[in-house]
């Protein structure tokens, strides 16, 4: 006797067989997730310093989370393998003391808060070929100007500088932004991240 099956049997067969099973992501799966999630942000931050390269003279701006303190510390690191001096400048007096310590070893890299700064740090008479400045949007032009333009060769028309700011993250006025006079003297090219 034949005892093959038909299509219809086969297909009757598999259906019982193989019943419908949810299925559930596995820990390893949802943890490879995340880290692509990661890696395609550091692959988005790492574009923006690819675009950068021939610039000498950036705005760097987007909100929380976007990789911009991060930038800046690469883009530390990059300025010094380049020769350069760098001071890097922030307005947060606790954040300049975190960055401090990656720098520890580097007498090529100053880094000081907008504040110490302002109060006349050791930092005067001192040129820098490389400015960073993070957290601009915290900062205005009365002093921060003066004093930065005085610390960069070139000053801040012709000098070598990144700025990275969050125009959502603003303090209340007090005086014009530094942001706007960076930008009417230095004519740099601007970038905006999204998160």
């Amino acid at each position: 006797t034949d005892a093959s099956l038909t299509d219809e049997q086969i297909n009757e067969v598999v259906k019982n067989l193989c019943a419908d099973v949810p299925m559930i992501t596995s820990l390893r799966r949802e943890i490879d997730d995340v880290l692509y999630k990661i890696h395609a942000a550091t692959l988005a931050q790492e574009q923006v310093l690819v675009a950068t390269k021939n610039n000498a003279r950036l705005l760097i701006r987007g909100p929380a989370g976007s990789g911009k303190s991060t930038i800046a510390v690469l883009e530390v690191r990059n300025q010094r393998r380049e020769g350069a001096k760098v001071l890097f400048s922030c307005s947060s007096p606790n954040m300049s003391k975190r960055i401090a310590g990656e720098f520890l070893d580097d007498k090529g890299v100053s880094v000081t808060s907008s504040a110490d700064l302002a109060a006349g740090s050791d930092f005067q008479g001192e040129m820098w070929d490389a400015l960073v400045i993070d957290e601009a949007q915290d900062l205005f032009e009365d002093p921060m100007f003066e004093i930065y333009d005085s610390l960069l060769m070139n000053g801040i028309a012709g000098g070598t500088w990144r700025m990275f700011s969050d125009p959502y993250q603003a303090v209340l006025s007090k005086g014009r932004p530094l942001e706007k006079k960076f930008l009417e003297l230095g004519n740099p090219f601007r970038l905006d991240l999204m998160q």
